[in-house]
């Protein structure tokens, strides 16, 4: 009978999992660059820092979206293909 948590599994989840703590931190900052970019905006600070927090801002719901993506597709994949692998050796 194929494991579905095989110790290659195991090694992908715990990956997985401290990406999924880098998407929660990059998902964090980004929140906190939005109430700068607004505290910039309403103290009338100059144009390049709150362009610059913007694009900052922009840039890191960018890289959010892509790990948080690929967190939630190549998972299940490697998931289900190791355990179709196992499943026809058995």
């Amino acid at each position: 009978m194929a494991k579905f948590f095989n110790p290659k599994m195991k090694r992908l989840l715990v990956h997985s999992l401290g990406q999924f703590v880098v998407v929660l931190i990059l998902f964090a900052t980004t929140i906190a660059l939005s109430f700068v970019e607004d505290f910039c905006r309403r103290t009338d600070r100059p144009a390049w820092m709150t362009n610059w927090v913007e694009w900052l801002s922009i840039c890191l719901a960018i890289a959010d979206g892509i790990s948080l993506l690929s967190i939630c597709l190549i998972v299940p994949y490697r998931l289900f293909r190791e355990f179709l692998n196992e499943a026809g050796e058995a």
